[in-house]
């Protein structure tokens, strides 16, 4: 036996075992959209009018709880009321 087994031998009995955890199943599956909602919003320059599309953002529900705002252009669907979700809170909260 080699000095790299011997350590590993008393760090897996110095180690707690491992326990399995279950994942919780989603009964529907939840998937990132983009958010379909637009304004339309009239910008005026001198004498012309410009009518452009605007989407709606929506609040970030992952940094809402930490009372941060931050805006984002994507929502689950799969979740009650469509919260928005930016791409790393969705991965936390989804995984």
């Amino acid at each position: 036996m080699n000095l790299y087994d011997s350590r590993m031998t008393i760090l897996e009995n110095l180690l707690p075992q491992a326990v399995p955890t279950e994942q919780i199943k989603l009964k529907i599956q939840h998937n990132l959209t983009k958010i379909e909602n637009f304004k339309l919003r009239e910008k005026r320059d001198g004498n012309s009018t410009k009518i452009t599309k605007e989407i709606i953002r929506k609040e970030c529900k992952g940094y809402r709880a930490k009372k941060k705002r931050v805006a984002t252009l994507y929502e689950c669907k799969g979740c009650d009321a469509s919260p928005g979700y930016c791409t790393a809170c969705f991965s936390n909260v989804h995984s």
